[in-house]
C-alpha cells in the first residue's frame, strides 16, 4: 500500500513537471520527502525514492535542453527581377524626297495666221503686180476708216478703184493675198486707195501684213490676189 501511494506521488510529479521548470520540481522533491518522513518511511527508502525523483528530473531537465525548437517558415516572398519591357522607338522616317522643280515650258503656241492656196478657181477675180507696204500713221483712209499697222488691210490701185471722186465699191471688201513664190495666202479687207502704185495692178500692203506675207522679202514681192 506504501508503494504504491509512492507511485502515484511520483507519477503525479513527473505529470506536473512536464511544464514545470527544474527549481519548482525541487521543491516537489522537499514535499515528497517531508511526506516519506511523516509516514515513517525509512531513510533508505527516502533516499532510493529522492535518488530515483532526481534522475527523472535530470533526464527530464536534459529533454527540455534538447527540444528542437519548432521550426518557423520565413521564406521571403520571392521578387521578380525580371528585366523591364524594351520600351524602344525606331526613328522616324526623316527622308524628304526632293521638291519637284521641273517647270513645264510656257505655251507658246500662236495660231498660225489664215491663210489659202491660190488657186485657178474659187477665189473670185485675180489679179497680178507687184506688193509693197505702207504705213496708215493714225490716218483715215480713202475708205473712211482709221485702222493701225498691224491691221490686216490694203489700198488699191486706181483701176480697182473707179470713181476717184467718191468712195469705192470695193471698200470693205475681202481680198485673198497671196505670194507667189510660197505660195501662201492671207485674206485681208480693202480700206484705201494706193495713188502710187505702179502698174495696173500693183497693191499696197499694211506693215502687219506685209510683214507676215513677205517671208523676209525686202520691200517688195511678186503677188496674186483675189477680190472677193
Amino acid at each position: 500500500m506504501q508503494l504504491n501511494f509512492l507511485n502515484l506521488l511520483a507519477a503525479a510529479a513527473f505529470a506536473v513537471s512536464v511544464n514545470m521548470p527544474v527549481a519548482a520540481g525541487r521543491a516537489l522533491e522537499a514535499d515528497h520527502m517531508d511526506v516519506f518522513a511523516a509516514r515513517g518511511v525509512s531513510h533508505h527508502n527516502m533516499l532510493s525514492k529522492k535518488s530515483n525523483i532526481q534522475r527523472r528530473l535530470a533526464r527530464r531537465a536534459s529533454c527540455r535542453a534538447t527540444v528542437v525548437p519548432t521550426s518557423s517558415s520565413t521564406s521571403a516572398t520571392p521578387t521578380s527581377t525580371q528585366a523591364p519591357e524594351t520600351t524602344s522607338t525606331p526613328p522616324a522616317d526623316t527622308y524628304t524626297p526632293p521638291a519637284d522643280t521641273y517647270t513645264p515650258p510656257a505655251e507658246t503656241y500662236s495660231a498660225p495666221a489664215q491663210t489659202t492656196t491660190a488657186s485657178s478657181g474659187g477665189q473670185g477675180t485675180g489679179y497680178s503686180g507687184t506688193a509693197t507696204y505702207f504705213f496708215q500713221n493714225g490716218v483715215a483712209g480713202a475708205c473712211g476708216n482709221v485702222n493701225s499697222d498691224d491691221a490686216f488691210i490694203v489700198a488699191i490701185p486706181y483701176a480697182l478703184w473707179g470713181d476717184q471722186n467718191s468712195r469705192s465699191d470695193n471698200c470693205g471688201k475681202t481680198v485673198t493675198m497671196c505670194n507667189d513664190k510660197t505660195g501662201s495666202c492671207i485674206d485681208a479687207t480693202v480700206a484705201d486707195l494706193c495713188p502710187t502704185c505702179v502698174g495696173d495692178y500693183s497693191i499696197d500692203l499694211s506693215q502687219g501684213l506685209y510683214n507676215a506675207l513677205a517671208a523676209g522679202a525686202d520691200g517688195v514681192f511678186q503677188t496674186t490676189y483675189y477680190l472677193h
